[in-house]
């Protein structure tokens, strides 16, 4: 499942996608909740920042035009916050992290250097959080490029869009689905083969998406800030369910 948590419009896309293209777009800020076995596992957790603050620097920046929060989006699944057994976070950006403190049972996967990088933008009410996450022991950090997470979970290191930034393979009834992160914002960055605009190495962000594309059925990489998420599949409230 996709769940959205905001939406933007008019976005110019030659903020997103290395190319000219002047034309506006619209984006959306999502992350998604897998579930088998008695295990629920997000990947990423959004934030609550247009939430809070609507009028805010960042939600100017970003034309948000709507928001409901990371729990009041996430009511949608029916599946409690308590009941999240596993949080993965694809890397140290605010917009995927901020919403960690929502799920009190749930052990964090990040890899290291993108922990490090977390705990050094945090604020201070922040930090508190998040080392208290590792003082609960519930914490597993890792530096290897692939890490198994479970059956028919795994993480691999790819993207280029932060140092050690990782995308999520999972196994579902109708596939192999890889979530992509911040590795691709649009589906143009995949369909069109074009690097994203925040990233170092946009050739290996090039590379990585072909690479990532060709291991999955078409249409089975999800990127992480097209609203057409929730048109490709079938969708209700704020959910788009991409496997059931």
């Amino acid at each position: 499942m996709a769940i959205q948590y905001a939406k933007s419009h008019g976005v110019p896309v030659s903020q997103l996608v290395r190319c000219e293209n002047q034309e506006l777009v619209d984006l959306s800020w999502h992350f998604f909740l897998a579930s088998s076995e008695g295990r629920n596992v997000l990947v990423d957790c959004g934030t609550d920042e247009f939430f809070l603050r609507p009028n805010g620097a960042r939600a100017k920046r970003w034309k948000i035009e709507s928001s409901a929060g990371v729990l009041g989006a996430f009511v949608a699944t029916g599946i409690r916050p308590n009941e999240v057994t596993d949080i993965v976070l694809t890397h140290a950006h605010w917009d995927h992290c901020d919403g960690v403190h929502h799920f009190p049972n749930a052990t964090v996967h990040m890899n290291q250097f993108e922990w490090t990088q977390l705990l050094s933008f945090a604020n201070e009410e922040q930090r508190l959080q998040l080392v208290e996450l590792n003082n609960q022991s519930r914490l597993n950090l890792f530096s290897e490029a692939r890490h198994i997470l479970g059956n028919g979970f795994h993480l691999q290191e790819a993207g280029a869009h932060t140092t050690n930034h990782i995308v999520a393979q999972v196994s579902t009834s109708v596939g192999e689905y890889t979530i992509a992160g911040d590795a691709a914002y649009l589906y143009r960055n995949i369909e069109l083969e074009r690097p994203i605009v925040c990233t170092e190495d946009p050739e290996r962000n090039l590379e990585d998406l072909t690479r990532l594309k060709a291991a999955v059925p078409q249409g089975h990489l999800i990127p992480g800030h097209d609203p057409e998420v929730f048109q490709r599949f079938r969708s209700k409230a704020n959910v788009a369910i991409i496997s059931e």
